[in-house]
């Protein structure tokens, strides 16, 4: 799945609004990750709090239970175990626009949530 800090969506927003080069469509997609990689980016910021994500569920296996689970096989086919990826060169050449790393952002974002009282405290 895409990943972006929101303060990075930000910046894009911005630049694109008031740069003088802006033309077009960005993307602004720092990157892509399966779920269990940004899991895993929590689960090392934090450990002992934040449990490591297993493997990714055998794609067969869903293919044989998902439409009991309500997720259709089709669903299942072309989504489970992929990951899109996203171009966004042309937001980072004309802006300058360096992505927030990953990790960076979910610990940031862990944090901030935990500060706020919305989960536990980490």
């Amino acid at each position: 799945m895409g990943y972006t800090d929101v303060r990075d969506i930000a910046a894009a927003h911005t630049m694109a609004a008031f740069h003088p080069n802006a033309q077009g469509r960005y993307v602004a997609v720092a990157g892509s990750a399966y779920l269990s990689e940004l899991n895993n980016a929590l689960a090392d910021a934090f450990p002992g709090v934040v449990p490591r994500a297993g493997g990714p569920v055998p794609k067969w296996l869903l293919m044989l239970l998902g439409p009991f689970l309500g997720l259709p096989r089709d669903l299942v086919k072309y989504n489970v175990n992929e990951c899109p990826h996203f171009d966004h060169s042309k937001t980072v050449n004309d802006f300058g626009l360096t992505f927030i790393p990953m990790s960076e952002m979910m610990v940031d974002q862990a944090t901030a949530m935990s500060a706020l009282g919305i989960i536990k405290k980490l």
